[in-house]
């Protein structure tokens, strides 16, 4: 859990840094597409972390219902960050400059940004579920 706080940190402080640099555009593009895939990864680990935290509290027994709560918590959750955080830089953007962005590349930034989340969404979904998949294959040769 503290690996993957650690990670958004440093993921929030290089899309500061990337938005308060003199020139917005000055790093290349597909550094942006990977901060937005790696920070909807991680924060898609953090909302699953918190969602299995909150059931362990609750002593839920049933697996596959954990397993379904944890694994929309994972995607959606880092949904809904990454779209807070594209409200966020969208406004940011657009009150900052419109000389070097103009409303339809803003609003094309914006849908490419957010899919770049869902996919880093997406792919921590995925690990999840062949995590939990290959903990229950191994746990039939145990017995």
């Amino acid at each position: 859990m503290r690996k993957i706080i650690v990670a958004l940190i440093l993921l929030g402080l290089l899309g500061f840094t990337n938005l308060y640099l003199p020139k917005y555009a000055s790093l290349p593009y597909w550094f942006n597409q990977a901060m937005h895939f790696l920070g909807g990864f991680f924060s898609g680990f953090l909302c699953g972390a918190i969602m299995a935290y909150l059931l362990d509290l609750r002593k839920a027994g049933d697996k596959s219902l954990r397993f379904m709560l944890i694994g929309l918590a994972i995607f959606f959750g880092a949904v809904a960050l990454g779209a807070m955080w594209e409200e966020y830089e969208f406004y940011f953007i657009s009150r900052k400059t419109l000389s070097e962005w103009t409303w339809l590349s803003l609003y094309d930034d914006t849908l490419i940004d957010m899919k770049m989340n869902r996919r880093g969404a997406s792919a921590a979904l995925a690990l999840f579920t062949v995590w939990q998949l290959l903990k229950r294959v191994a746990g039939l040769f145990r017995k």
